[in-house]
């Protein structure tokens, strides 16, 4: 595998991080960045992040969860970060199908497995990264156990809305215009478009500016907003998975009170449902729980890295 930078010192992560260049079995290349050292031997954590997230912007949770005593590996899905982009537009966040993002997984764990890192494995899901985990672990999978935070179990807009849109996105799709940009979206950056009180990351003031300045200074990683072809997928793949009873894996999975994001109802009725499942509503915070204030996000990876040691 070939080593890719990390700038682990503007992502606030462990300095002795690395990066690696992977290719999934449909020849695309993606990124990694892994996190191990003779102190992180309780396992390894697979952190699979949001829709416009690279690894650069995990450094806080990639910290918390070495300092706790776990290896981690975080992966870039096809179309963020450095990893290979997908649209003819760079800035599009697109992919073909969803089942794609399946084949980045796999490459993922062979590399894992490939560098020796330690055993037993874990994932955790955050936003897009959660609806991706949870069609691995419908299957044959190599998890001991799950997590999720704010999971894209479903997508949180006006209920007409979600009437509509499959049909009007699938329509759009199949003549030719999936790459094209969703309704009111662009390739624009929306950290550095919105206002502190406009965004929909976090609630804490901080944190928003570290992740304003990450994005200034990291021009290639960032995409825009969702294509037409990307919501159509979602939707889709939301929709599909709601129909199919929780997989037999212990999991914790946590949901933010003011997420404007995904459905905190899909979450919930999904964790209701799962045997062996803990779930925690956190209250006056938004979407994006490893960017909540210190307090908040050691408190939620806290419970994360406990219930892994102890399902391991």
């Amino acid at each position: 595998m070939q080593q890719l930078p990390i700038d682990c010192e503007l992502a606030h992560a462990p300095l002795h991080g690395v990066g690696y260049r992977i290719v999934a079995s449909d020849h695309t290349a993606l990124r990694i960045g892994v996190w191990t050292d003779e102190t992180t031997q309780k396992g390894t954590i697979f952190l699979l992040p949001g829709r416009a997230d690279y690894i650069e912007k995990q450094g806080h949770a990639i910290s918390e969860m070495h300092a706790k005593g776990f290896s981690v590996c975080v992966l870039e899905f096809r179309g963020l970060g450095l990893s290979d982009r997908i649209a003819t537009d760079r800035r599009a966040g697109h992919v073909d199908q969803f089942s794609d993002y399946q084949l980045d997984v796999q490459a993922a764990i062979s590399a894992a497995s490939e560098l020796e890192l330690p055993q037993p494995f874990y994932v955790h899901g955050n936003s897009m990264g959660g609806c991706i985990a949870l069609r691995n672990l419908m299957g044959e999978h190599r998890f001991k156990a799950c997590a999720f935070t704010s999971p894209m179990w479903g997508i949180k807009l006006p209920k007409i809305l979600l009437m509509i849109a499959p049909v009007v996105t699938g329509t759009a799709r199949a003549l030719g215009f999936g790459q094209r940009y969703a309704p009111g979206k662009n390739g624009e950056n929306e950290t550095l478009a919105w206002t502190f009180e406009e965004n929909e990351i976090t609630a804490d003031a901080d944190m928003f500016a570290h992740l304003q300045h990450v994005n200034r200074l990291t021009h290639e990683h960032w995409i825009g907003g969702p294509t037409i072809g990307w919501l159509q997928q979602a939707l889709h793949e939301t929709k599909s998975l709601a129909s199919l009873p929780a997989p037999d894996i212990p999991c914790i999975a946590f949901s933010a009170e003011l997420d404007q994001l995904v459905s905190r109802d899909a979450i919930e009725n999904r964790m209701a449902n799962w045997n062996d499942g803990r779930y925690e509503m956190i209250p006056a915070v938004k979407h994006d729980l490893l960017r909540a204030d210190l307090v908040t996000r050691s408190s939620v990876i806290g419970k994360i890295c406990d219930f892994f040691e102890d399902a391991g």
